[in-house]
């Protein structure tokens, strides 16, 4: 389901005429999007949620109240993100899902979202990070998922970037490792520089640091 996750991720929009032809009165489409909480969002600002939604098997469109809800063309659709919930949406949302004996394909509302603390939110860095020894087979598997390494003199490895919607996601580590030797045999692990996060919207930051917080420690 990545397509449908980086939709979460990058907090892309449609339109309800898309919307409606492609995810809801596709038969295969619809198998998805009815697993999925999405909400209706303001044309002049894309990350103002109006209220969240379902689609049903059937293919009738419900609000968190489970009544009918009439979507207008005055609007985007999006999926929703939980930073963008209060609890009580959450916890409400949840329970109709779980009623619906409904398992989503990847972590949508129960997915663990990240603000920056007070400190790193001063200097728009990820610090907290610091102490940590991250596995270095973990970071070589980055490669794979669409990360480019970032290299200084041939083939050692010192961090990498992705471009994620709008923004340039980058890290870098402080030793780094030469991508020809695989993993270490006696893997000490390698620690992350601080990561700027300036002028990335909060989803894009806490999708950033749940990838970080994902990876293995040794």
């Amino acid at each position: 389901m990545p397509r449908f996750e980086q939709m979460l991720i990058t907090q892309r929009r449609i339109t309800k005429a898309n919307f409606i032809e492609f995810y809801v009165n596709n038969p295969l489409m619809l198998r998805v999007t009815h697993t999925l909480v999405w909400g209706t969002f303001a044309k002049d600002n894309p990350e103002q949620l109006i209220q969240p939604f379902r689609v049903v098997e059937t293919g009738e469109i419900l609000d968190i109240n489970d009544d009918d809800l009439l979507l207008t063309d005055d609007v985007l659709i999006g999926m929703v993100h939980p930073l963008q919930l209060t609890e009580e949406q959450k916890n409400q949302l949840g329970q109709s899902l779980q009623e619906d004996e409904i398992i989503q394909p990847f972590l949508q509302i129960a997915r663990p979202s990240y603000k920056l603390t007070a400190d790193e939110a001063k200097t728009n860095t990820i610090t907290r990070f610091s102490d940590e020894k991250f596995a270095t087979g973990s970071l070589i598997g980055f490669r794979s998922k669409g990360w480019e390494s970032i290299q200084y003199g041939g083939g050692h490895c010192n961090g990498y970037e992705k471009t994620v919607g709008e923004h340039l996601w980058s890290f870098a580590f402080e030793d780094g490792f030469g991508l020809w030797e695989g993993v270490p045999k006696d893997d000490k692990g390698q620690t992350l520089e601080a990561i700027n996060v300036q002028g990335m919207d909060e989803i894009s930051i806490s999708e950033f640091i749940y990838v970080i917080d994902s990876m293995a420690r040794v």
